[in-house]
């Protein structure tokens, strides 16, 4: 079992629903399940392209090792908003 994360797009379909509109609440999810499809199929196609050059996947991960500690520690350090 998941959890429905709300997002901008769950809350629209949420939205219709209340309102009555089943039946455009439908079609608005089924659209943009079909969109993060389509993303998720085409980045995983580039991301496979990608892997097959053997120096670029030493290179991206030697990059991007450091800017993620970087973030993690300016994440860590910054004051949570009240």
């Amino acid at each position: 079992m998941g959890a429905l994360p709300l997002g901008m797009l769950n809350l629209s379909i949420l939205q219709l629903s209340l309102e009555g509109r089943q039946r455009t609440a439908f079609w608005f999810g089924l659209g943009a399940a079909v969109i993060e499809f389509v993303q998720i199929l085409l980045t995983l196609l580039c991301m496979q392209l990608l892997f097959q050059i053997p120096y670029l996947t030493t290179v991206l991960t030697i990059v991007s090792i450091p800017i993620l500690i970087v973030l993690g520690i300016k994440t860590w350090q910054t004051p949570l908003s009240k």
